[in-house]
């Protein structure tokens, strides 16, 4: 494979042979049937199964960004020309091979903290540095090679050879990575056009600074001038404009957006409309019973909707409390005596989790979410404190911690033991069975605004440990009904929480 080249066509390769283009002009089509041009950027699989990304000199754009978003799977190898930008930070190799930063991409950057490749190979720099792994959150750690050119005079090692299993055969790496070079730039990415995510998203604590910037880069979609997030484009009050062949999912016609459609507010009318000033968790509200596996005393263990694995259950005190740092601030008499019942039910019921689980070959992890707000806010109002749990496979257990600190760490957030002083601070506390939890919040605010605050950060990490990173969004797994009540009856026999 070579990864820059705009002139090889040799009718002496009798082997399979794919470039890329290291120019910005087109180039010629290689006549030799056994190689193949890639193209600008795109995904494909090599004979033996190995998925690869590609993105050569001049696909490096906002479209490239998207594309990858829209077919993100678990990539084998990524060639670029380019290198990222700030690939030698946090290595100690760097340190020894460069005396200024190497120039580099920062959409590149983008681009693979997105699909976080396996192996990641670039020649745009004319060297060769093979940086130390560093982690993902997928279990597998990515490997950057920098390649010299060939032929070239400084002797730079311009080929590598490797042995490499397809992902699904492989498994995950022991080793102990770096962390990721590109958190900072993370940190820096808009959060303006936010997946669809359900009840877990913080709306009220993601609002952007108003005088934010985008980073470098970033080019508006609608009016393609950077300098704007799309959210503050001076077009987006005007008729948007449609990708080709578009057709709106309410009427089945083209010519605008679903959010435009004539039919929309008729097909709103249908919908049963639920209060949103009810707890989705309150037994006396329309819960969902036949997602419940047992009613202890003050507590309950339900089936999560649209669970990440099998069996992921949440526990769920009676009473309506927001979290459990809330619990931990009840001073009067009767409030400590429900409080210390919670306590030992949760106790009690993590135990035979994890015991049966056990025996199944797996650990179970156990986090708590809360978003946040002051006690007027309705987030603090309507959700009901509840602690996840989901059962992952033995072999994965200690990698949790290290996977979680490094979101955290991309997010900017901070890590301790504590729950956050206030109550009304958001946080997620994780923990494995017999250790200590670790809470991730934000810091304080500098300048007067709390940092976005992702609440899917648990679910995203798990689904990318256990290699399916599709299904952070639990709207992708959600079961039928008569599935779900399988399943609770399923764990109502296997679980003695009576």
């Amino acid at each position: 494979m070579v990864l820059s080249t705009d002139s090889i066509d040799d009718p002496r390769i009798d082997f399979p042979l794919y470039t890329i283009s290291s120019h910005t002009t087109s180039i010629k089509v290689p006549e030799n049937q056994n190689i193949t041009h890639l193209g600008g950027f795109g995904i494909f699989k090599s004979i033996t199964n190995i998925t690869i990304a590609y993105v050569d000199k001049q696909s490096i754009t906002n479209e490239t960004l998207e594309y990858f978003e829209k077919n993100r799977c678990q990539i084998d190898i990524l060639l670029t020309f380019d290198w990222p930008l700030g690939i030698q930070l946090k290595s100690s190799l760097a340190k020894d091979k460069f005396t200024v930063p190497p120039k580099g991409s920062e959409l590149l950057s983008q681009i693979v903290l997105l699909l976080k490749p396996r192996y990641h190979f670039a020649s745009g720099c004319g060297i060769f540095f093979e940086r130390e792994p560093f982690a993902n959150l997928n279990s597998l750690s990515t490997r950057f090679i920098g390649l010299g050119d060939f032929g070239n005079v400084e002797k730079e090692r311009w080929f590598y050879a490797m042995n490499l299993l397809p992902f699904s055969e492989t498994k995950p790496d022991h080793i102990k990575p770096t962390s990721n070079p590109f958190g900072s730039i993370a940190k820096q990415l808009a959060d303006s056009e936010k997946k669809e995510a359900g009840f877990f998203w913080n709306d009220g604590a993601n609002k952007r600074k108003r005088d934010a910037k985008p980073p470098e880069g970033y080019v508006c979609k609608l009016c393609n001038i950077p300098g704007h997030y799309v959210s503050r484009c001076p077009q987006a009050g005007n008729k948007r404009k449609l990708p080709d062949g578009y057709i709106c999912r309410i009427c089945n016609h083209e010519g605008h957006h679903i959010t435009e459609c004539p039919h929309a507010e008729m097909q709103r009318s249908r919908r049963p409309k639920r209060d949103g000033s009810k707890c989705w968790f309150c037994l006396s509200n329309d819960v969902e019973t036949h997602l419940i596996v047992t009613i202890i005393s003050d507590t309950y263990v339900s089936l999560a909707k649209g669970g990440l694995v099998e069996n992921h259950m949440l526990i769920v005190p009676v009473m309506h409390y927001s979290n459990s740092r809330e619990l931990e601030l009840i001073t009067d008499e009767e409030g400590l005596i429900t409080v210390k019942s919670i306590q030992e039910e949760i106790s009690k019921i993590k135990t035979e989790v994890e015991s049966v689980f056990r025996k199944k070959g797996q650990c179970v992890v156990y986090f708590e979410v809360f978003g946040g707000g002051d006690q007027n806010s309705p987030n603090t109002r309507v959700h009901h404190m509840h602690i996840q749990m989901v059962p992952i496979p033995e072999e994965l257990e200690e990698m949790v911690e290290d996977a979680f600190k490094t979101e955290a760490e991309n997010e900017g957030l901070i890590a301790q033991e504590a729950l956050p002083e206030s109550s009304f601070w958001p946080f997620i506390r994780v923990h494995l069975f017999g250790r200590t939890p670790i809470v991730f919040t934000p810091p304080e605010p500098t300048d007067g605004v709390l940092i976005p605050f992702n609440l899917q950060m648990a679910r995203f990490v798990l689904a990318n440990l256990i290699g399916k990173p599709e299904y952070a969004n639990w709207k992708r797994c959600i079961l039928e009904e008569d599935e779900e009540t399988a399943q609770a009856e399923s764990l109502r026999n296997i679980l003695s929480l009576e």
